[in-house]
């Protein structure tokens, strides 16, 4: 009962009481500050937690913020705690760095209100962008915010930042514009850099994808060369996707253009060898024979070149065929001349070995040129060969000859036998000397001949002969010296060098004049020593004989395994179940080509192994013919579709069934070369006049498109015209209208253009749209900033008038300067009725209550600014501001600050003046706070 009655007033129940105690408290006193803090957290009546959170320090008042239920005691906390620390505080630096010591929850606040610039910074330094981007907003000072705004980086906090700024803090803002536009222009250029990348990435997949076409090189170049000029370095695996195609698309290009230049070298060989053939057709025959070594020269080398450039690149069809048929009329040509030049020595060609021929009188037979002639193959479309004139007339002058020359054959031969008879005559008649004479001289003369003209001869020789012998063999020693001129000649041969085939026939003649002697004891006599040296003289032609034998017949074996291959592939081919067709024919000719390669065998068998082996090959191509007539007449079906497609309309949908028609082709199987050469020219006419067509019906449909688009273009081009041209403000935005609807009425675009040009076009029109709107901002501001200047000169002429109130006997001065006031335009009307307020109370002397209200102006722009307000509106300032706290809260004052300038400008123009000497002290406290 009794501590109860001397219980402390604070404590009273009565809030009376103690708010009377709380006006005595002071909070330097610990115990006073201990009630102080009590009364502010444990109070049951709002009043006096208000009353002693006043009378705290700061460092006490902010755990009420943080703590306190009651939102309304928490609001006003914060108020006194604000101003506690706030610019007017007077606190330390060293008093700011104890309360954060102390209570580091307080660092927010001190950031916001605390006027040390560098403690301010110090605070913000360990600061993430986030909590930087949640106080900006919030802090007094734009030193510090212009630091928090060039402290962020990152997109999203710049653009939190930006909008929370908006309008209180212009420099600020300007630094995360600048900074937002710096960012969205790099990400822009990434994603640029990023697409342009995978477009080109995209490209050389797609070249290396696609088998490949004419227009490929080009376009390979192009893409190397824009991915070679790229000023960023692309995403690593975009890289290596890019690289493993250009390698691909590289290494084709490369094939490609060796098969390009093989072409080339091949079109320039054809046609310089079928030049150089033309050349050699004036030659005349011994023109030719003596430039033989060199034009074999050139057969050669263009063949082997011609193969060399092959194996590189297959020339097309026209092409092999100009060569080949150059090529083989320049080797029959060759030919030609090789069996028409005139022998070293006439005996050597056995050309002139004539079984029917009885003698030899010119250096080539008439029968040599003429299968020279008709083994010569010399195309009509050439020149017409002066060497194949020669020969024709050499040819008859021969064939003359030899006619001529078989006439006086047989009057020899028939003088020969006649001259037997004689022989025989003489022989009858005993005369033995004479009739040995004549058997010599009708046995030399025999010599001459051969065939059955010999056989003849020799027959009735050896009659003779035995006659004779009959009649002398008492003189039979005459004999003796042929026999051994005969072993001594066969003797020679033993070291001869000669080759084995003309050795055999030296031998054989010589065994023949042995015969031809006939039997004698003198023959006898000899015999074995002309034997013996017989058989050692052919001794090397029996080697040879039987090696060319083993040649021969291993030539035969060897073909033999070409013969079976092509029976398997007649026989284990499942000619029913369409088998690989092109990889038969592509055997066939390896083993045709294997077979021309095996060439000496033996006659007889050589020809019996031939005709198996052609019969094989006719039996195959009899198989491949059914399949060659089959697949001709698809193509041929192709050739009348794709006829009826181009004599049909054409439409885009024409292109997809051309692409099956040629894609079908593909897949057409074998064919005869000639037939298929002939029905790929027709398809290749047919495709080529629907592919124009099309081409045609797509330039109609573009030019149609770009007239569209031009429409499109023109409008946009007319607004940036009228961005850069418009002055009047209400032309430029009748004619700005009138240019979006016909824009709007434009007729739709057609379906089907590209994404990326429609969305080009939609950016012009809105870049032109907004270049507009920067050109009307523009002739609005400068119409504000004469607005304004015109503003001013009637403020200033109506302080004038204003002065005038005071004075006397100024009549005529009043109405001048009404006059002038009235002569300058303003064109808001809202701003010209406030301004005409002024004017109309101008002349009246009570200016108390206008004082007033223009020295709240000025206040207000302090408060605004943060700017010292003069010790004797210190404390109309301070009333002010706790009254604003209480209504709008911390930190609401800044919102709009530059708009809310703006519009104190207008009122401090369009505010009727005080009275002058006080005027003149306010307009220079205006005018110093509206220059900062």
């Amino acid at each position: 009962m009794l501590n109860s009655l001397f219980k402390p007033a604070w404590q009273s129940p009565s809030a009376e009481k103690r708010l009377q105690a709380i006006e005595k408290l002071n909070a330097s006193d610990s115990e006073s500050l201990a009630a102080l803090k009590s009364l502010a957290s444990e109070d049951p009546e709002f009043d006096i937690r208000q009353a002693a959170i006043n009378k705290l320090p700061a460092e006490h008042v902010f755990p009420v913020i943080t703590a306190h239920a009651d939102k309304a005691t928490r609001t006003q906390a914060e108020a006194v705690f604000s101003a506690l620390i706030g610019p007017k505080s007077g606190l330390t630096e060293q008093a700011f760095r104890s309360l954060i010591g102390e209570q580091p929850d307080t660092k927010p606040w001190v950031v916001k209100l605390c006027p040390f610039a560098e403690l301010r910074s110090e605070l913000l330094a360990d600061a993430s962008e986030s909590e930087l981007t949640a106080l900006i907003a919030e802090i007094e000072y734009a030193e510090t915010r212009k630091l928090i705004a060039e402290r962020l980086e990152s997109l999203e906090n710049l653009e939190q930042a930006r909008k929370a700024l908006k309008g209180k803090d212009k420099n600020a803002e300007k630094i995360i514009k600048s900074k937002i536009d710096v960012i969205r222009a790099e990400l822009k250029q990434a994603q640029e850099n990023r697409e342009t990348a995978e477009e080109l990435c995209a490209k050389m997949e797609y070249l290396a994808a696609q088998e490949w076409r004419a227009e490929f090189g080009r376009r390979y170049i192009a893409c190397s060369s824009q991915w070679a000029s790229l000023n960023f370095s692309p995403d690593e695996v975009v890289q290596l996707r890019y690289q493993t195609a250009n390698d691909v698309v590289a290494k084709e290009a490369e094939r490609q253009e060796k098969i390009e230049a093989a072409h080339h070298e091949q079109k320039m060989l054809a046609e310089n060898l079928v030049s150089f053939c033309h050349g050699l057709a004036p030659l005349s025959h011994s023109e030719l024979i003596e430039q033989l070594t060199s034009v074999s020269k050139r057969h050669i080398d263009a063949r082997n070149e011609w193969e060399a450039l092959n194996e590189t690149a297959r020339a097309n069809l026209n092409l092999a065929d100009q060569f080949f048929l150059a090529e083989g009329a320049l080797k029959s040509l060759i030919s030609f001349a090789e069996s028409t030049t005139e022998p070293a020595n006439p005996k050597a060609n056995e050309e002139l070995q004539d079984a029917n021929a009885e003698s030899v009188s010119t250096k080539y037979s008439a029968k040599t040129l003429k299968e020279a002639l008709s083994a010569l193959r010399w195309p009509n479309t050439y020149p017409a060969l002066s060497a194949e004139a020669d020969i024709k007339t050499k040819h008859a002058e021969l064939e003359n000859a030899r006619l001529a020359e078989q006439k006086t054959h047989k009057e020899n031969l028939d003088k020969l036998h006649k001259r037997i008879n004689r022989l025989l005559g003489s022989n009858n008649r005993g005369e033995v000397g004479r009739a040995k004479r004549e058997l010599e001289a009708v046995t030399k003369a025999a010599e001459t001949y051969s065939g059955k003209d010999l056989s003849a001869l020799n027959d009735r020789i050896e009659k003779a002969a035995e006659a004779v012998a009959k009649m002398g063999d008492w003189k039979d020693f005459a004999t003796e010296p042929k026999y051994i001129e005969l072993c001594e000649a066969m003797e020679a041969l033993e070291k001869s060098k000669t080759h084995p085939d003309k050795l055999a026939q030296e031998i054989n003649s010589l065994q023949t004049k042995w015969k031809s002697l006939g039997y004698s004891d003198s023959s006898e006599k000899h015999w074995e020593r002309f034997k013996t040296a017989g058989d050692k003289a052919y001794e090397p032609c029996a080697i040879f004989f039987q090696e060319r034998k083993d040649t021969r017949r291993k030539n035969l074996e060897s073909r033999q395994p070409l013969i079976d291959q092509t029976q398997a592939i007649l026989d284990n081919t499942l000619w029913d179940d369409s088998p690989d067709y092109k990889a038969i024919e592509s055997e066939l000719r390896r083993i045709t080509n294997d077979w021309k390669k095996i060439k000496d065998v033996e006659q007889r068998p050589g020809q019996k192994q031939w005709k198996q082996f052609c019969a094989i090959k006719d039996a195959i191509f009899d198989k491949l013919g059914v399949v060659y007539d089959a697949n001709i007449e698809v193509k041929e079906q192709l050739i009348e579709q794709a006829t009826a497609l181009g004599d049909a309309d054409i439409s885009e949908q024409s292109l997809v069934r051309l692409q099956q028609l040629q894609a079908r082709w593909k897949q057409v199987g074998v064919t005869r070369r000639k037939d298929d050469q002939k029905a790929w020219k027709q398809f290749k006419t047919a495709t080529d006049a629907v592919y124009e067509k099309i081409q045609g019906i797509r330039q109609e449909k573009r030019d149609e498109e770009n007239q569209q688009l031009d429409g499109y273009r023109t409008i946009i081009k007319q607004i940036q015209s009228l961005a850069k041209s418009a002055k009047d403000l209400a032309e430029a935005d009748h004619n700005f209208e009138r240019l979006q609807s016909e824009y709007q009425a434009l007729p739709a675009l057609p379906k089907g253009l590209p994404e990326k040009l429609l969305e080009s076009l939609e950016k012009d029109y809105k870049r032109a749209c907004d270049f507009y709107g920067k050109s009307r901002d523009r002739i609005l501001e400068a119409a504000s900033k004469e607005e304004l200047a015109a503003l001013k000169e009637k403020a200033r002429l109506c302080a004038e008038l204003e002065k005038l109130a005071f004075e006397t006997n100024k009549e005529s001065d009043i109405e001048s300067l009404k006059s002038d006031i009235e002569d300058i335009q303003i064109q808001d009307k809202a701003l010209q009725r406030r301004f005409q307020i002024r004017v109309s109370s101008a002349l009246e002397q009570d200016k108390s209550d206008v004082t007033e209200r223009r020295r709240l102006i000025c206040i207000d722009l302090e408060i605004l600014l943060g700017a010292e307000s003069p010790k004797e509106d210190r404390e109309l300032r301070m009333k002010i501001q706790f009254d604003r706290m209480k209504t709008q809260g911390i930190g609401k004052s800044n919102q709009d600050k530059n708009a809310i300038i703006e519009e104190l400008k207008l009122d401090w123009l369009c505010l009727p003046g005080a009275l002058p000497a006080t005027q003149t002290e306010l307009n220079k406290r205006f005018d110093s706070l509206t220059k900062k």
